[in-house]
């Protein structure tokens, strides 16, 4: 082998090297998202029992939410549901409401509905300047709309086994905190878009479950 070949030789190997690294690195856990979105929240009565003023003080008119791993925790201004604790190492939610004091717990091991299509849409929006994907997932009665900023990392494995409204799989789809999030129902509508974000160390007291009697919601 002559000095040339050598040269060519080594030059492949040092780039095979260095494409090896930039795999490794490239395929290496993101740093999943930290800290508090707040968001304002708009509701509509679609049925005659109850007025759309009525509904929107029970949700109040923004919402809280805090993340850390695989721990969540959403905080509402209005009438009825104060807080509401996902736990992921115990996969549950807790939820606390206004003037009783008891928590209700939901299991998050199982989703009995079908989800009957999930797709990205053509069209993105922005929400706090950020370009926003949307995913709509169609569960028949209801539609779930989400949308979303692949810069901000949610790690999937996070919330695997939350399968309760199809959570595991929104963050296995987006990977992302959702910025903006529509509920259609028969009853109501409901929408969720951010007004702030703040990637912060987040205290792990404020997943802390309140002392006070459980009771199972199923």
């Amino acid at each position: 082998m002559n000095k040339k070949n050598i040269v060519i030789y080594i030059s492949i190997i040092f780039l095979i090297i260095t494409f090896g690294f930039a795999k490794m690195e490239l395929n290496k856990d993101k740093e999943s998202f930290e800290g508090t979105i707040k968001y304002l929240i708009s509701v509509e009565s679609k049925t005659k029992n109850i007025k759309t003023e009525e509904l929107q003080n029970i949700f109040g008119d923004t919402m809280v939410f805090k993340i850390q791993n695989d721990n969540y925790r959403l905080s509402y201004n209005g009438s009825d549901i104060k807080d509401v604790y996902y736990i992921g190492k115990k996969n549950m939610e807790y939820a606390l409401r206004k003037n009783i004091d008891t928590l209700f717990i939901s299991f998050c091991d199982k989703e009995d509905r079908k989800m009957i299509s999930s797709k990205l849409s053509a069209k993105n929006e922005y929400i706090l300047n950020r370009n926003c994907k949307m995913l709509l997932n169609d569960v028949g009665e209801t539609k779930n709309y989400y949308w979303f900023d692949p810069k901000l990392y949610i790690n999937p494995k996070n919330f695997k086994n939350h399968k309760f409204n199809f959570i595991n799989f929104y963050y296995e789809k987006a990977k992302s905190p959702w910025l903006k999030y529509k509920y259609e129902g028969k009853s109501f509508n409901i929408t969720y878009t951010a007004i702030e974000i703040k990637e912060e160390k987040i205290e792990e007291k404020t997943f802390e479950l309140p002392k006070l009697p459980e009771a199972n919601l199923e």
